[in-house]
């Protein structure tokens, strides 16, 4: 019989810690094991030690734990005490999921694929569980009911591929924009982070563990430096398989030099909604016009006004009613400044919304007529439902995705006139059914792809992109069954940082330590001086000071 054990502790990075040995020992053993850092979820006990269930209620739904211990306990009486919990247990060892993705940063299209993940595994998986690389542990646990670490926790990372069913790197990642901002070719041997090279040393750490690697619905791009292309080759070189959800990913791959047979043509995951629209599209005709943007270094001043102006025009025409909706936190400052542009008329009707759960999100996507976003899975999410959306060329995968769809009519340049704007709005709502049509055409696979020659040999539909979507899911299942991969009792060594970090740890200890001495003497100079004892021998020495100060001359 195998468990799901939850452990809430404060763990020591250290060899010989009785947290991490337990961690390792259940999860060689074939157990479901968490770890609930206190350092990084400080809230998740009570002041009187116990567990706070409203905090980790989510984590309680997600995960699923047979036990929850907050004891630095054995394994042999930790399982005891599972047996005579009379826990149901699983009747086979757990399958653990290592993804890695830019999640806890509230980006909605970041984490409505990365829920739609953890959704296959809960419902594919009785035995399986997802563990995630990101951002914001806290924000995580509460949102997804998932425990994370930071890539820069090397430590973690390596225990949690240790048996893992598979690690999976997800959606839009594998841009080098930024790769100048790295070292370059050896930021692989130093301490990488979120760019290329870091996301390769974590593939290459994964293969050590005999885990396969899948890049799930991924996108690329522009993929210009050839040390950054060379990262590729080696992830393909260590049977990483690459799920592009568009051709030009696909294309940009094959450039690198990755491996045709790493290569499998899927569609944006997001597009899976497809299938329950239903549950999320109002039915009655809408006034909506959704409008979520994102701002970019190609969003000039004039941006807001231009789209202000088409709004109020389309308003004036269609008597349509704008909802801003903040798929990041960072949309807002602009859906503000477009706001406060428009006529006093369509600002009444106007109303501004942000993001605070998926479903709610998608709730609100679905009571749309039209949209016009930057932001592109706002365009992938309406479209799924069948809704047209205008576009902003902003940058190659948007224009890959309207492509695909075949409405690259929607799609404007950054620079485009109100007019424009205006036009490509009425166009979504004068011609919504034949648009509709076509989207729901190119989803189930009616309409010919004109890229569909490059979408490699699957077992679906090539021109059906919801197929397509559900193929990185397929692909996935694939790997799994083909790499059947075991836990093994770990060995925990000394050091568990590089000596650079060790010594920079050191120093900050050391810094911390002269900065609280230096509180503690100024807290007790400033006592000093309160005092009365000083006060007094200030002034009797004050007549001294005056006359020695004129001699001097100050």
């Amino acid at each position: 019989m195998y468990y799901r054990i939850a452990l809430i502790a404060r763990p020591h990075h250290a060899s010989n810690d009785p947290v991490w040995s337990t961690y390792v020992s259940l999860v060689a053993a074939g157990h479901a094991v968490e770890l609930i850092n206190l350092d990084a979820h400080p809230d998740a006990l009570l002041p009187d030690g116990s567990v706070n269930a409203s905090v980790l209620q989510p984590f309680f739904d997600a995960f699923r734990p047979d036990l929850v211990t907050t004891e630095a306990e054995s394994p042999e009486a930790i399982l005891e005490a599972c047996e005579q919990s009379g826990a149901r247990g699983m009747s086979a060892p757990a399958k653990r999921f290592v993804v890695l993705g830019f999640i806890g940063e509230e980006n909605f299209g970041d984490e409505l694929v990365f829920s739609l993940i953890c959704q296959h595994v809960r419902e594919t998986y009785p035995e399986g569980y997802v563990s995630l690389v990101g951002h914001n542990p806290r924000r995580t646990l509460a949102e997804h009911g998932i425990v994370s670490v930071d890539v820069t926790d090397k430590f973690a990372i390596d225990l949690m591929f240790n048996g893992a069913a598979a690690f999976v790197m997800m959606a839009g990642i594998l841009f080098d924009l930024y790769f100048g901002t790295t070292t370059g070719r050896i930021d692989y041997m130093l301490e990488p982070e979120w760019e290329i090279p870091g996301q390769v040393a974590c593939v290459q750490l994964a293969w050590m563990h005999g885990v396969p690697t899948v890049y799930m619905g991924i996108g690329a791009g522009p993929l210009s430096n050839p040390d950054a292309c060379a990262f590729l080759r080696l992830a393909g070189r260590l049977g990483a398989v690459f799920c592009a959800r568009d051709h030009e990913t696909e294309r940009l791959l094959a450039n690198a030099g990755v491996p045709d047979e790493a290569i499998v043509r899927t569609a944006d995951i997001a597009l899976t909604l497809a299938s329950e629209r239903e549950r999320y599209v109002a039915s009655d005709e809408s006034d909506v016009l959704l409008v979520t943007l994102r701002d970019f270094p190609s969003v000039d001043e004039s941006f807001a006004e231009r789209t202000a102006r088409a709004i109020d025009a389309l308003a004036a025409s269609h008597d349509v009613r704008p909802v801003f909706l903040d798929l990041a936190p960072e949309d807002g400052e602009l859906h503000a400044r477009v706001r406060e542009l428009l006529s006093p008329r369509t600002q009444e009707r106007a109303e501004q919304q942000r993001v605070r759960t998926i479903p709610e999100a998608l709730c609100t996507i679905g009571t749309a007529r039209a949209v016009l976003a930057t932001r592109l899975h706002g365009s992938i999410v309406a479209n799924a439902f069948g809704i047209p959306s205008v576009g902003f060329d902003y940058n190659e995968k948007v224009r890959a995705y309207y492509e695909i769809m075949g409405v690259e009519r929607l799609l404007l340049p950054m620079d485009a006139p109100a007019d424009d704007i205006e036009h490509a709005l009425r166009c979504c709502l004068d011609e919504y059914d034949a648009l509709t049509a076509q989207i729901d055409a190119r989803l189930a696979g009616a309409e010919a792809d004109v890229h569909a020659e490059h979408a490699g040999d699957t077992a679906c539909d090539a021109h059906s992109l919801t197929r397509r979507s559900l193929l990185n899911f397929e692909v996935l299942d694939q790997t799994v069954a083909q790499h059947p991969n075991a836990p093994r009792a770990l060995r925990l060594y000394e050091k568990t940082v590089a000596p650079s970090r060790e010594r920079a740890e050191a120093l900050e200890q050391e810094l911390a330590s002269v900065r609280e001495e230096r509180d503690r003497l100024v807290g007790e100079l400033d006592e000093l001086k309160a005092s009365t004892s000083w006060r007094l021998g200030n002034a009797l020495t004050a007549p001294a000071r005056l006359v020695k100060d004129r001699l001097s001359g100050r």
